[in-house]
């Protein structure tokens, strides 16, 4: 699997670096077969450093760190990724050229954090929660632009895309009650920008 490059805009304690890792590998191992096996340090690289020679595994339990890019906005780091990420690709394993991660105050807060996206030249972003933002990083690499299909939809409507609304509109905003299929009225409005 590639990396996805993880940005610390905040300070982010060592609890919340661990949830983050822990439930990307937990989504990944619930959702894809291939993921059995799968370790954090294979999917997420939190950049403890700016200087790419220095930047390490992120390997469970990490340590609070002084972040390089304390105060940085999306698009400050997004200039940074480009540079150093996608016009190098210097760093000894793969990483997603396109698209990247930033862990901010709100991560501290409420569990989200921020997707970007610089496929085709133009920065785009939506906060979804822990569980999903790696899997984002992988349909925008492998399948679509994150202007397209479900995450495109997220995006648009600025609704937070946590795991329980992604499987929601995954599956056309359907749920069992009952044991009889239901459509959440007010999802698909806000999906569709009703709302």
């Amino acid at each position: 699997m590639s990396l996805c490059v993880v940005f610390c805009t905040a300070d982010i304690p060592a609890f919340i670096l661990n949830a983050f890792l822990r439930r990307t590998v937990e989504h990944l191992k619930r959702e894809y077969s291939f993921c059995a096996n799968e370790k954090a340090e294979n999917c997420a690289l939190i950049l403890t450093s700016s200087e790419i020679a220095n930047v390490k595994p992120s390997v469970p339990p990490m340590k609070t760190f002084q972040s390089p890019f304390l105060g940085k906005t999306v698009e400050e780091v997004g200039d940074w990724f480009i540079l150093n990420i996608t016009n190098k690709r210097r760093l000894p394993k793969p990483c997603m050229p396109y698209c990247y991660i930033v862990l901010d105050q709100q991560s501290v807060k409420d569990g989200t954090c921020v997707f970007a996206s610089i496929q085709g030249g133009q920065l785009q972003h939506l906060r979804c929660d822990f569980y999903v933002a790696y899997d984002n990083g992988m349909q925008c690499t492998e399948k679509q632009s994150i202007d397209e299909g479900v995450i495109g939809q997220f995006m648009r409507s600025g609704v937070i895309m946590t795991r329980e609304r992604l499987k929601l509109a995954l599956d056309g905003g359907l749920y069992i009650e009952g044991g009889e299929v239901k459509e959440d009225p007010d999802f698909v409005d806000t999906l569709n920008g009703q709302s």
